[in-house]
């Protein structure tokens, strides 16, 4: 185990002048009106984008900037009528670059640090953990003052009899047949007011046609509710986002503004001061009372009426223009020397009863030793609310396990870090099926959502409309009694102290208010085992025993919601600098869209270590399971190449659908109770997981779930493993998402020499490789005595693999086969276009089974094959090499790898600065450049590490590869050089 208390150290991600919390406009002008006098400014932003006060609220209407000087950015931000939220992002993105701001995505504040001489700093938390960012002058620049509440900074009261505009910016409703041509006047007709709601339009949505012929024209309506507020925290807000989702939601909207926006009835104390504009507002309106906090965004100290013209942006371009222009380099600062004060609401702290909290310290990419700052234990934080079952995500695995856990009768709250339900299948643009099991609860999804959608003639089953399907799970979770929190992130857990560790809760930290969320289990759907990392549980990351990861990218959101999937570079989820990266150069790849998707469409990540892992042995021979949850279908959609030594003997099929059950206990990370992970996170080998990820499995996997959590929180004092598995089989049979035979079965156990010797001499398929390498000490008795001669010279090289793989003799024919065949074709990755799986040839598949062999391989025969690589550069023939190499290092092959590793075309191709990337992210006549070249360099540092380091050229090259900018290059050379 390896939990981190909250109480021990965490990383200094730099030391800066200025660091502006939040991504609003405004704190962008901040940072660089401060950037202009030379000060070094750090932005961190909640969402995965920079102008959230506009872009989230849909504020898109073009200001008349009367009263303010134009900010330089407005025309950039606004280049018509009404702003385009991509085009907003990266002119936003853009101007940081070019001032030399450093910022990040995906990371909230959660406190200040101070030394003697005041103000030291912030902590962020996020996916990739804690870190600190050290400076002495502060801007909150968070939607309600975040920070400073959480700082203990003076408020004026909130008015207790506060009635509070809530609004909601909503584009549409569409024509039932979008082949129509479209009018204005229908949309304006459908938009009638419902009693207790005003209903405004306030422009036109254009998005012109791709080929520069016409373009599209949507009505925008702002939906306002006026609720009573009696406080701010994160239910009071969630109901009244509840009530105005319902009053301005359509069954043909066409884009929604992803946040509900409303001005926070309280401001810092010491006003107001006077506001005229945001060009002249006073200074002393932004200061807090800790020496070097400044808020600024509506709960500056100013009157109502002026903070509502203050969020207005231009005004707000403007005051953060005079606010940044304020600051001063300050004093330096020693991180051991900083320390965190008491939290504000101490007082209020929730009483852990022998529990305690632990964090993730951040995942720096990096060898240097950074900084730590050491924090004292600090468990001081209120009580947020306290559930059955606590969801954490409410994507495809968490939205279905929400649901099916509030119809199981267990109070339950599900946490969304962005502001839609969904996850890929919404969000991600990928709505549409692939493969996967779409019966039971799936079927039930698709079915009501058509009648959602008013029985629409040209709803299809597998395919939908993402506001739609996002809608219906919405409406069933809070139907059955379930409660969702949007903007809400994890950022550590509450676990038992002593003996197993046992999950009671999460850290949670939402734009309202941060606290503990007491539960008696959780469910762990962040698609990247967020929580089973926090809590300490073992897992497994792609890129570091093998550089091996399926392809991922950043689809374009078009207007209206349309079907978009892309596969064009790697993206590191648990690293934020990674996800900004693959932000910044999405915006510029796509230029002419209306967004980009905030969710990564990764499709493999960090997965737990579980009581169970399934392989693509289970999934050949299609291996049974006493608690099997589910029934997965697809076909072997890898999008990469595969790891698994398998294929070396047969290479994966081409688009043939295979079917595996998925066992409850590969959902259970190995010495944790009390927590379940669904999704990409399950205990799974990565190239068995193209069958288990498919959207349909994935929904019905996060169903049995939340049934599985909700039984333990009833019966059992939240243990997973103590449930009864049959009665939850029951349940799932009843749902359509098992078959009654699944009620007879066990554990499958491997097969044994009778088993194998009924089927030695039958040609080899997947099936029959898979159960002669689940035992393979019976598979070397069968092989010895098999009397199969096949004529095939294909099947016999095949057995000859096999052999090898399993340990028995090495036939000799083939060795010499081998050593006088010249290389053949390779592959280089991402040649395949879906249509032909092969990543490797037949060479590559010889060397890499030769490499299991228990018997020797002269060094001269790998020597003259890595001699040969010069002469073709193919990714599969170098990546067989270096496996071979990694497997059975020797120092004769140090030279002959850095031979090929000095070559020009070989080496010299991290990316140290953004600019390099994006610039190649962006061209895509640049694919093989881009993907290919750095894995072969990558792939021959290591091997060459392996084999003695010649020269130092491989610890020189992968050093230089610790600092690129793309995450999952740098994290494995981290891990080489670390021993890995």
């Amino acid at each position: 185990m390896n939990t981190t208390p909250a109480s021990s150290s965490v990383p200094v991600y730099g030391t800066f002048d200025v660091v502006v919390a939040g991504g609003a406009s405004g704190g962008v002008a901040a940072a660089l009106a401060a950037a202009a006098k030379g000060l070094r400014v750090l932005v961190i932003a909640p969402e995965t984008y920079l102008g959230e006060d506009f872009c989230a609220t849909g504020r898109l209407e073009r200001p008349a900037a009367e009263g303010v000087p134009a900010h330089p950015l407005l025309d950039k931000l606004f280049q018509g009528p009404t702003a385009r939220p991509l085009v907003a992002k990266a002119a936003l993105d853009t101007a940081l670059l070019e001032a030399g701001v450093a910022f990040e995505f995906g990371s909230a504040p959660t406190g200040l640090l101070q030394d003697a001489d005041g103000l030291a700093g912030v902590l962020f938390a996020g996916k990739g953990g804690r870190f600190a960012a050290l400076a002495r002058t502060v801007v909150d620049a968070t939607p309600a003052a975040q920070l400073a509440r959480l700082a203990g900074a003076s408020f004026l009261p909130w008015p207790a009899d506060a009635q509070v505009a809530f609004s909601r910016v909503v584009a549409g409703p569409a024509p039932l047949d979008m082949c129509l041509p479209y009018r204005i006047a229908d949309a304006l007709a459908h938009a009638k007011p419902q009693e207790g709601v005003t209903v405004e339009r306030i422009g036109t949505l254009t998005m012109p046609h791709k080929n520069g012929l016409g373009s599209d024209e949507w009505p925008l309506f702002r939906h306002t509710v006026v609720r009573p507020m009696p406080t701010l925290d994160p239910q009071t807000v969630a109901d009244a986002e509840d009530a105005l989702r319902r009053v301005s939601w359509s069954a043909r909207l066409v884009w929604a503004a992803p946040r509900v926006d409303f001005l926070p009835q309280d401001a810092i104390a010491g006003g107001p001061f006077p506001c005229p504009s945001g060009a002249t507002i006073d200074l002393a309106a932004f200061r807090t009372s800790i020496a070097g906090l400044h808020v600024l965004g509506p709960c500056a100290a100013v009157s109502r009426a002026d903070a509502e013209r203050l969020r207005r942006i231009e005004h707000f371009l403007a005051a953060g223009v005079r606010l940044g222009a304020s600051f001063a380099r300050g004093a330096a600062i020693d991180p051991a020397a900083c320390r965190r004060p008491a939290p504000a609401d101490a007082a209020n702290a929730a009483d852990l009863g022998g529990l305690r909290l632990a964090e993730p310290p951040r995942d720096f990419i990096g060898l240097e030793k950074r900084p730590v700052v050491r924090l004292a234990d600090v468990t001081a934080l209120p009580l947020l609310d306290k559930v059955d079952v606590l969801v954490v995500g409410g994507g495809t695995g968490g939205a279905p396990a929400a649901l099916s856990a509030a119809r199981s009768g267990a109070r339950t709250l599900v946490l969304e870090s962005l502001h839609e339900l969904g996850g890929v299948g919404t969000l991600g643009g990928i709505n549409l099926y692939w493969y996967g099991a779409r019966d039971g609860f799936s079927d039930r999804i698709a079915r009501e959502t058509w009648e959602l959608c008013e029985n629409d003639p040209l709803y299809q089953l597998d395919r939908w409309n993402s506001f739609q399907k996002a809608e219906w799970l919405r409406r069933h979770i809070l139907k059955d009694g379930g409660r969702i929190w949007f903007g809400a992130m994890a950022t550590g857990v509450v676990v038992t102290t002593g003996g197993a560790t046992t999950i009671r809760g999460a850290i949670v930290s939402t734009p309202w208010g941060r606290g503990l969320v007491e539960a008696r289990v959780v469910i762990d759907s962040t698609g990247s085992a967020d929580v089973a990392h926090a809590a300490g549980a073992d897992c497994v990351y792609p890129c570091e025993a093998e550089l091996a990861v399926q392809g991922s990218g950043l689809p374009p959101l078009p207007v209206p919601p349309r079907y978009y999937n892309t596969d064009y570079t790697f993206i590191d989820d648990n690293n934020p600098a990674d996800v900004t990266r693959a932000m910044i150069a999405a915006r510029r790849r796509f230029p002419e869209e209306f967004d980009i998707s905030p969710l990564p469409g990764s499709r493999e990540r960090r997965c737990i270590v579980g009581d169970v892992t399934v392989s693509p042995l289970d999934v050949f021979r299609d291996r049974k399971w006493r608690d099997a949850i589910c029934r997965c279908t697809s076909d072997y959609d890898r999008h990469g190449y595969g790891s698994h030594p398998l294929f070396h003997v047969l290479p994966p099929p081409l688009v043939i659908a295979y079917h595996a059950d998925l066992p409850l206990r590969a959902l259970l990370p190995s010495g944790i109770a009390g927590l379940l992970v669904t999704g990409l996170g399950i205990s799974c080998h990565r190239d068995a997981l193209p069958i288990f990820r498919m959207q349909a499995d994935v929904q019905n996997q996060s169903y049995a779930a939340g049934i599985a959590a909700a039984m333990a929180a009833s019966a059992t004092d939240g243990d997973l493993r103590a449930i009864d598995v049959r009665e939850l089989q029951r349940r799932l049979i009843k749902v359509g998402n098992l078959r009654p035979a699944t009620l007879i079965r066990g554990d499958e156990p491997p097969p044994d020499v009778r088993d194998l010797a009924a089927v030695a001499d039958d040609p080899l398929s997947h099936a029959l490789i898979a159960a002669m390498l689940a035992a393979p000490e019976a598979a070397r008795q069968v092989l010895a005595t098999s009397t199969a001669k096949p004529a095939d010279a294909m099947e016999l090289r095949r057995r000859a693999r096999l052999s090898a793989l399993v340990g028995g003799p090495l036939d000799t024919e083939f060795l010499a086969t081998f050593d006088r065949t010249d290389w053949d074709k390779g592959y280089d990755y991402g040649a395949w276009s879906g249509k032909d799986l092969a990543d490797e040839s037949d060479l590559d598949a010889d060397l890499q089974s030769l490499a299991y062999s228990r018997e020797p391989v002269p060094a001269a025969v790998v020597v003259k094959k890595i001699a040969a690589l010069s002469a073709d550069g193919s990714l599969s023939h170098i990546r067989a090499v270096c496996r071979f190499t990694e497997l059975r290092p020797d120092p004769a092959f140090a030279k002959p790898l850095a031979d090929v590793l000095r070559q020009p075309d070989f080496g010299g191709h991290d990316h140290a600065d953004f600019a390099a990337e994006i610039e190649a992210m962006t061209n895509r006549t640049l694919w093989s450049t881009y993907v290919n070249r750095p894995l072969r360099e990558l792939f021959l540092a290591r091997a060459l590490l392996a084999c003695g380091d010649f020269e130092g050229l491989a610890s020189a090259t992968l050093r230089r590869y610790v600092g690129d900018v793309r995450g999952y290059y740098a994290r494995f050379a981290r891990y080489a050089l670390r021993g890995g």
